[in-house]
């Protein structure tokens, strides 16, 4: 689990380190005594001057990634998975991509993905026999050097790794896979292994904002707090209520009620926390790590873990191979607590040895005891690991070891000021963040400005990123009445892009950015069986360069996007359309009016252009009617004469075509 900890706290990041230790993937050097086993958290002091963003681990060997992108390894280096000759005890930087910041990083077994930070190319080294470096062609072993890959063009936002398979999450929302497919884990519908990255098809135009590996099977979570799952189930990992694999995603129904904000997964096992703060496990728990207090081999329906509810409200989640950790809220006193559970035998959970059951294991949550100074940030294991990280910082008043996570950040580079805009457009945009990153590049130039436009180009045509974009903090999902749609701020977002920066270039790319997007919907890719996927019609239709009175100094290209438009919300099941104009009934009656102005400004358009394209102005005034019909749905919200057309009126050629 990668969190990232904003500029703001009173204190530099370290990390803590505990469990197995026997390849020096802790990170702490080898103990004199040959004791491979940590039962207490130790402080990694080769940080002592580096302040962690996130960390990796698979095995038997780990990766951290600093804020300012740098990259360390440690541990068994049999496959050249450390990036660097040797084998390791303590963190040392892989100097050969000092010069290329990394925004992400994963650790299977025997290999190490990356992904840059500024391109969003994948990067990787160590095994490669079953495609897991995703190098396209024959991929092989790439020992010590660190490789990019030409295998794809999408730049990587997110990486998760399993034993031998990754997952990405994409900067235009795409989950892509690749590696070994024994089991599904892949999710594209087959079992063929593969070393060149390809898209998830089920996943296509959701919003996904996390995905997440386990050993041999793969999880996605949406903006809505939708799960899904595939690939190896032996054991009830993907909560599907049976034991059969699947090879293409499938949502977690029974989660569907409570709504995800974060998942994990162990080996065989896979956590998630509730909108509510709720803890659920389910899948292998042979030795406690479901933290149900028994021992079950197979748990296919998600289930509260009891021992954590009765505490307060889960915060964080994370999964090792057969142990698990979560970060709780008590209720009672306020304080965040780390609790853990499941196998302890190497010292994975941080409990001393005669604390532990008789089969070395806990399978109730037990409370970790920390210094209270000590701020969690985030907690890290993998599926493969038999150890555990905790990313900390020291609260206000107490020693500190000089600055705060993003100062070291915030001096790296000129191009340091993108840093909240990359954040805010990529996978969900956050229309506060967009806004206050936007203005503070006002007038820059240069590298700035390429990567402004090139940026608001990629996320504003992407379907998965506008279905993810401008939500509500709650309640999560989408219903009948309510999208979670903030239509405000998406006004405000499109406001300050056009009328604030008055950018031609930007405003260019805008607009082909529409285009593109009412392009792929009027081709009907997106998927209308959840309501989640609606979401970016409403986008859409505040875009003011769909409005007459800015066309003709603004976007020439406007009639292209809002034929598409039309066609694509004329190809809607009744179903959808139904839900899509509900929406706007429970919202001030403003935003329904300027849907119903914009596609009147388009019928006045289509029908005073020389040589009509007929089937242009069938549709325009179909769509007219269609909102007509809404409208008497909505009890009439808008007076009758807003659908009131003069170019209708004066068509000398209605009667006879309609």
């Amino acid at each position: 689990m990668e969190v990232d900890q904003e500029a703001g706290d009173a204190s530099s990041t370290f990390v803590l380190a505990m469990g197995n230790n026997s390849d020096g993937q802790l990170g702490c050097g080898i103990a004199e005594d040959d004791d491979d086993k940590v039962f207490a958290p130790c402080e990694l002091h080769a940080f002592d001057s580096v302040n962690i963003r996130s960390c990796s681990s698979s095995l038997k060997h780990s990766i951290w990634l600093s804020y300012d992108g740098l990259v360390y390894t440690s541990g068994d280096n049999d496959s050249g998975q450390l990036g660097r000759a040797g084998k390791r005890a303590k963190p040392f930087k892989i100097d050969s991509i000092e010069h290329m910041p990394v925004e992400s990083t994963a650790a299977g077994n025997g290999f190490t993905v990356l992904a840059a930070k500024l391109d969003g190319r994948l990067m990787g080294v160590g095994r490669g026999d079953r495609g897991q470096l995703g190098m396209g062609g024959a991929d092989r072993d790439d020992k010590e050097r660190v490789k990019f890959s030409s295998a794809l063009d999408e730049q990587l936002l997110h990486l998760s790794a399993g034993e031998s398979h990754c997952i990405a999450l994409c900067r235009s929302g795409k989950v892509l896979a690749f590696g070994e497919n024994k089991h599904g884990q892949l999710g594209v519908g087959d079992f063929v292994s593969t070393a060149t990255p390809k898209p998830v098809p089920t996943l296509s135009s959701r919003p996904v904002v996390q995905v997440c590996c386990g050993g041999a099977h793969s999880l996605a979570r949406t903006a809505t707090g939708l799960l899904w799952s595939w690939g190896c189930n032996e054991h009830g990992q993907l909560g599907l209520g049976d034991l059969k694999p699947r090879f293409r995603p499938e949502q977690v129904k029974a989660m569907r009620v409570s709504r995800c904000v974060d998942v994990a997964a162990g080996n065989r096992h896979s956590l998630s926390i509730s909108e509510k703060g709720l803890a659920f496990s389910f899948g292998a728990g042979g030795s406690g790590q479901l933290g149900s207090g028994g021992i079950a081999e197979a748990e296919p329906y998600p289930k509260v873990i009891e021992a954590l509810k009765e505490i307060g409200t889960c915060l964080q989640i994370a999964g090792g191979h057969s142990h698990s950790l979560a970060v709780v809220l008590n209720q009672e006193t306020l304080r965040e607590n780390l609790y853990v559970w499941g196998l302890g035998s190497s010292g994975q959970l941080g409990i001393p040895r005669e604390n532990l059951h008789e089969k070395k294991l806990s399978p109730l949550p037990q409370k970790l005891r920390l210094d209270p100074s000590l701020k969690i940030l985030s907690i890290c294991s993998g599926p493969l690991s038999h150890h555990t990280f905790l990313i900390v910082s020291r609260t206000a008043g107490t020693e500190s070891r000089g600055g705060y996570p993003g100062t070291a950040r915030e001096s790296l580079s000129p191009r340091a000021s993108l840093g909240p805009l990359r954040h805010c457009l990529h996978t969900a945009i956050d229309a506060d963040e967009l806004l206050q990153a936007l203005r503070s590049l006002k007038g820059s130039e240069g590298i700035q400005q390429t990567a402004l436009v090139k940026a608001v180009g990629a996320a504003f045509s992407s379907v998965s990123v506008l279905n993810a974009s401008f939500r509500r903090p709650s309640p999560l999902g989408t219903t009948a009445e309510s999208s979670g749609v903030d239509l405000l701020k998406v006004r405000k977002a499109y406001h300050t892009l056009v009328f604030e920066l008055r950018n031609a270039e930007l405003i260019n790319t805008l607009g082909r950015a529409t285009v593109s997007i009412c392009d792929e919907l009027a081709k009907q890719r997106v998927p209308t069986d959840d309501p989640e996927t609606l979401c970016v019609f409403l986008v859409l239709f505040e875009n003011p360069l769909l409005l007459a009175e800015h066309r003709t100094s603004l976007f020439a290209g406007f009639h292209v996007a809002l034929q598409r438009l039309t066609a694509a919300v004329l190809s809607l099941p009744k179903d959808s359309q139904k839900l899509l104009f509900g929406w706007l009934k429970h919202l001030p009656s403003e935003y329904f009016g300027r849907v119903v102005n914009v596609m009147q400004q388009y019928v006045t358009y289509v029908l005073t252009q020389p040589g009509q394209n007929q089937s242009d102005v069938s549709a325009a005034v179909m769509m007219l009617q269609t909102l007509w019909d809404a409208n008497a749905e909505m009890d009439g919200i808008l007076p009758e004469w807003c659908f009131q057309s003069l170019a209708i009126s004066q068509s000398a050629d209605l009667q006879e075509h309609y």
